[in-house]
């Protein structure tokens, strides 16, 4: 934080003397591809993963909980997300 702060009074003089009293930091869980993984884990029965929003996970938590949804209660969700596997990241899956 003090490197922060150092750094910032050098571009915004006025903040020089702002006492900072509390910090906050998130995790911003990505994948490789910057896609996110969505759909059940392979040999894993029962477990699914919605996971790898990046920054968007808020915003896309409404479609994300429909998708996952869909896939538990009707075997399927009701709009193509293959995209989103978590296979894509596998040795022996085509890309």
């Amino acid at each position: 934080m003090q490197r922060i702060a150092v750094q910032t009074s050098r571009l915004l003089p006025a903040l020089r003397n702002l006492r900072v009293i509390r910090t906050f930091a998130g995790l911003r869980p990505s994948t490789p591809d910057g896609l996110p993984i969505l759909g059940p884990v392979p040999n894993v029965e029962g477990l699914f993963i919605a996971a790898g929003h990046e920054g968007d996970g808020i915003a896309l938590s409404p479609i994300t909980g429909q998708i996952i949804a869909e896939w538990i209660a009707e075997g399927s969700p009701s709009m193509d997300v293959s995209s989103f596997k978590v296979e894509r990241f596998s040795d022996h899956h085509p890309r």
